[in-house]
């Protein structure tokens, strides 16, 4: 099969098409088939991989230690993924190979880098409503098992923050965004997701938590923030209310009952974590009928 650069120009443009990375990776995996019907080629990509911002010196080097047939992908001396192999590739192979891998992880990070705010390097509104809606509707179809671990939608509001903008100036307010969108990164774990989707707006998805577990995770990132020192305005406190995912959930539903908890810890003293569900037990808070309206 010929596999002049030339000759993958319309599978390049159809890569280009793709505007998410779910789509992008479903259709490179095609490609390779058709590229490769004589192979079976898998990539695995680590997570962070996908944030790369420099993919231009790809190699694919052959390692015992990995396995026969087992291929690392490695960008700028750093391993980003392995290919596998049922037979060992030709020149001509790997090159095509490299081709389009090339333009399969700039594609990647240009998805990648157009779902995060530029100034906290959290993910930003776009992707926030992106992730809600695909959670809603994978939840639907699928439900939750009974096994599984329930998901959180957490919501968080720096304190004051007008009035740090006011006293400090707005390069100031930023230095905080950034303090808190680092802390964010920090505290909680790999599988949760950070977002902000306001100025000093930011909201968590919690994955694959126990229950029991919520408050004391949102109550380290709380105090976390609360014991930090900021330039100049040195103490920093946050609001935060949370609310469980239900399955077939409605987004702006439970974008409602996630911010009438944060609404109650604002109006209540701030600097503080509550859950939507423990304040509609306790009568704090009534819950409120569905719109049955899907929006953000």
């Amino acid at each position: 099969m010929n596999h002049s650069p030339s000759c993958h120009y319309k599978e390049t443009l159809r890569l280009a098409g793709c505007f998410d990375i779910e789509t992008l990776n479903e259709e490179f995996k095609n490609i390779l088939a058709k590229i490769f019907p004589q192979h079976v080629i898998e990539i695995e990509l680590r997570k962070d991989s996908f944030y790369l911002k420099n993919t231009k010196k790809l190699e694919i080097i052959e390692q015992e230690d990995i396995g026969e047939g087992r291929f690392r992908i490695i960008c700028q001396g750093t391993p980003i993924g392995f290919i596998t192999a049922e037979r060992p590739l030709e020149e001509q192979d790997e090159c095509a190979l490299l081709e389009m891998l090339n333009v399969y992880f700039n594609l990647v990070n240009h998805i990648a880098l157009s779902r995060v705010d530029p100034l906290t390097g959290v993910r930003n509104r776009q992707a926030f409503t992106q992730d809600l809606q695909k959670l809603s509707k994978s939840s639907s179809v699928f439900g939750r098992r009974k096994f599984d671990y329930p998901q959180f939608l957490a919501l968080l509001d720096i304190d004051n923050f007008k009035l740090i903008n006011d006293q400090f100036g707005h390069l100031i307010g930023d230095e905080v965004l950034v303090i808190f969108g680092q802390k964010l990164q920090t505290v909680f774990r790999d599988q949760d997701s950070c977002y902000r989707y306001g100025g000093e707006e930011f909201a968590v998805i919690l994955n694959h938590s126990e229950a029991f577990s919520i408050r004391s995770i949102l109550e380290r990132f709380r105090a976390s923030i609360e014991s930090s020192r900021f330039p100049r305005v040195n103490k920093v406190t946050v609001s935060i209310g949370y609310s469980i995912i239900p399955p077939g959930f409605i987004p702006s539903d439970l974008m409602d009952r996630a911010d009438r908890a944060l609404y109650y810890s604002k109006k209540n003293g701030r600097n503080q974590v509550n859950d939507f569900v423990e304040l509609m037990t306790q009568g704090k808070i009534k819950e409120v009928k569905s719109s049955g309206i899907e929006f953000l």
